[in-house]
């Protein structure tokens, strides 16, 4: 239970930050931040493929953006 809290509130962090981002320019430590949650929530999503399909394909979805979106 502990885990899903923690998940839970790394995707709120997530979105968080990817609702203060302005006209496509983010600081280094946006950018460094995007990137460590995107790799940890994508990573999340990977690995919980079988057991909820459906929150590990909107976890790796979003992982992936804010990858795509630091880099």
């Amino acid at each position: 239970m502990l885990k899903k809290i923690a998940d839970n509130f790394t995707i709120l962090a997530a979105k968080k930050v990817l609702d203060s981002y302005d006209s496509g320019e983010i600081s280094t430590s946006k950018r460094l931040l995007s990137i460590i949650a995107g790799a940890y929530i994508f990573q999340n999503g990977i690995k919980n493929i079988y057991k909820h399909p459906i929150i590990a394909v909107q976890e790796a979805f979003l992982g992936g953006y804010l990858l795509y979106d630091a880099v």
